[in-house]
């Protein structure tokens, strides 16, 4: 920050000391807006930032089988499949399900 030279207005005519009044009326109305930006800028960002960890807060720790991105992914492409092969499938995991799922005939339930 620089220092005010005060003796340079010392001496100056009243017409002067009006002119440099006014400079600096006009230099301090600037600067208050250029800071009225910024802070308008910062406070902007502060609000966006609160409400990004606000929203990441607010989320689960954990997904339901519902909410789970990979469980959504695969009913998507479960349902893609034709009409058919979603019976299919369905009536096996039925069967699986009735046994225990010790199903020996199922190549992915078989003794290793």
């Amino acid at each position: 920050m620089r220092t005010i030279d005060y003796e340079k207005y010392a001496h100056m005519t009243q017409q002067q000391l009006l002119n440099s009044l006014s400079n600096a009326q006009k230099k301090e109305q600037k600067i208050k807006s250029e800071m009225a930006q910024k802070l308008n800028s910062t406070q902007e960002l502060i609000q966006f930032l609160k409400a990004k960890i606000k929203e990441g807060w607010d989320k689960p720790p954990y997904y339901t089988v519902e909410t789970s991105p990979a469980m959504q992914s695969i009913q998507k492409d479960f349902e893609a499949l034709p009409q058919s092969q979603q019976s299919q499938m369905k009536k096996e995991l039925e069967r699986m399900i009735a046994h225990g799922g010790n199903d020996e005939h199922h190549p992915f339930t078989q003794s290793r």
